[in-house]
């Protein structure tokens, strides 16, 4: 009895690692595809980033919103947003940068 059970102990092991091995190849054959997606989607977001160009700086947010809105009614550009940035880089010279996009 003993010399059967250790007779099925290798065959049971080279089972396992044969399950193991096909298990991580799965993931292995299917992880190329999730990586193309996001360099993908990296790629859009990075060109979408890339079409907004700097328009001005001010020096409160209302005044940034407020040219936003005047340049997008008088059909300079269709969508503009105003962020919060350092104007010198190291003065802490913190101003609203009005960005838009054609």
């Amino acid at each position: 009895m003993k010399l059967r059970n250790f007779r099925l102990a290798p065959a049971a092991a080279v089972v396992t690692a044969g399950l193991l091995f096909v298990g991580t190849a799965g993931t292995a054959v299917a992880a190329p595809s999730v990586k193309s997606a996001s360099a993908t989607s990296s790629a859009v977001i990075e060109e979408a980033q890339a079409s907004w160009r700097a328009d001005g700086w001010y020096r409160s947010e209302h005044s940034c919103r407020d040219a936003g809105k005047k340049g997008k009614r008088q059909g300079k550009w269709r969508d503009y947003r105003c962020k919060y940035e350092e104007r010198h880089h190291g003065r802490h010279d913190y101003q609203w940068h009005l960005y838009y996009r054609r």
